[in-house]
């Protein structure tokens, strides 16, 4: 029987304290910050996967979770639907509205179609603004909420959602798919003279992309109990999914977790102390990162850690 490493009994005692804190913490605002920290783990995996592993910078992903959240209230409110089914539904429609506009869009390159996402992701708000019908306008839609309402089933169900959506990225960078999306990302011309399908590749990871966010999105609009186009698709949120990764490191496993991570203290923490500050004190971190750091602080981790056993290794010779 294979003995687990060190770094694996790491993780597991991390998994096993996630899943008992609700047993041992009862503040419900600490498990918010949990449930929420989950969901942003989980929608900057969702945006890691095209502009990390691939290198197709998107600007427009808002329009996923806003799919997503919208979905699940329509089928709530309209069709009775239980909400937890609707996850995967508002998941698959996102990935599916990736498809419908990312079949033409992919052909373009660099900032071309980093631009063209911002108009993807807007023209999906007013969309969404204007068709009063069905999403409710700009007053958006209410959903009920349970006369006993606790945060502690929320909250396992996005720490799975998670784990689930980490592991799926885990297998995507080790796995054949994922070299290819390396490889296109590295270079485009030579991964197509290897034989690599480039558009059939970026195709499947924008609709994975676009999968994982839309349920971040479903699950939000269950949460939150309200969805509205100007906060669910607004362009701040994709924004700050290109944050997230790129203060974590941009193309790493582990990067949208920390930059999840720093993200959720200063909103939360440095909002409370220094009001409309905490996008200062993120951008300022920011730049330092990109001067000091571009790989994020997943790479300066991986650095340090080298450092280490480098020193180890020299003072044991």
């Amino acid at each position: 029987m294979k003995r687990l490493t060190k770094t694996q009994v790491f993780y597991g005692i991390i998994v096993l304290f996630l899943f008992l804190l609700p047993l041992f913490v009862h503040n419900q605002y600490v498990i918010h910050l949990g449930i929420m920290t989950f969901l942003f783990i989980t929608i900057a995996i969702g945006w890691n996967i095209l502009g990390g592993y691939t290198g197709q910078i998107s600007f427009g992903h808002a329009s996923f979770f806003g799919i997503g959240a919208y979905t699940t209230a329509i089928l709530w409110l309209r069709l009775g639907m239980p909400p937890l089914l609707t996850i995967p539904l508002g998941g698959l429609l996102a990935a599916a509205f990736g498809i419908l506009w990312g079949y033409p869009l992919l052909r373009l390159r660099g900032y071309f179609f980093a631009i063209a996402t911002i108009g993807v992701g807007e023209a999906t708000r007013v969309l969404a603004s204007f068709w009063e019908s069905l999403t409710g306008g700009s007053s958006g839609l209410t959903l009920p909420v349970p006369k006993v309402f606790s945060k502690v089933p929320f909250y396992y169900e996005m720490l799975i959602i998670a784990f689930l959506v980490f592991l799926l990225s885990v297998w995507v960078y080790k796995s054949k798919f994922g070299l290819g999306l390396f490889a296109i990302k590295d270079d485009i011309d030579a991964s197509e003279t290897l034989g690599i399908n480039t558009p059939l590749y970026k195709i499947l990871a924008l609709a994975l992309s676009g999968f994982i966010v839309g349920i971040g999105g479903s699950f939000y609009a269950q949460y939150i109990f309200y969805v509205e186009p100007g906060d669910v698709f607004s362009f701040e949120k994709s924004v700050n999914l290109i944050l997230i990764n790129i203060v974590g490191g941009v193309g790493t496993i582990f990067g949208p977790v920390f930059g999840a991570l720093i993200f959720l203290v200063l909103q939360e923490f440095v909002l409370v102390l220094f009001p409309n500050l905490h996008l200062l004190v993120y951008g300022l971190l920011l730049v330092l990162i990109i001067i000091y750091q571009p790989n994020g602080l997943a790479g300066l981790i991986a650095y340090v850690k080298r450092k280490m056993k480098k020193t180890k290794h020299d003072g044991g010779t």
